[in-house]
């Protein structure tokens, strides 16, 4: 196999990525949708950040109130830092939304995450 042949496999693994978490976005909606919920209406949205430790996970925390977002400290680990793994430190912030927008927020979520080296798990929302 040559050097050729990976960056094809690679661009593949992307694509493959990418159409995974559109059938994930858009397999929810129609969830969400077939349960009789109105995607256009605004509706309180749980969005999941994972972090590698303490200090991400903390000015993580402070730029989403920046933007507006509630951290969701009944869910959020933030309490139990000292016991947490890298890895482990997990944030939950909320807002309320339309459900139809969510494709286009899991893109911005995902560069926010880079920015402090944390990983956006992806949204929810009760039906």
């Amino acid at each position: 196999m040559n050097e050729e042949d990976d960056d094809d496999d690679e661009i593949g693994k992307d694509l493959e990525t990418e159409e995974s978490e559109f059938e994930d976005v858009s397999s929810m909606l129609q969830t969400l949708k077939n349960s009789g919920v109105d995607l256009s209406e605004p509706r309180p949205i749980e969005h999941t950040f994972y972090c590698q430790d303490a200090e991400a996970v903390d000015k993580l925390a402070e730029h989403m109130k920046s933007l507006g977002y509630e951290i969701d400290d009944a869910v959020s680990n933030l309490a139990f830092k000292a016991d947490m793994k890298p890895g482990e430190f997990m944030l939950v912030v909320t807002e309320n939304a339309c459900p139809d927008q969510m494709e286009m927020k899991e893109d911005q979520f995902d560069e926010i995450a880079d920015q402090f080296s944390a990983t956006y798990d992806g949204w929810g929302t009760a039906i």
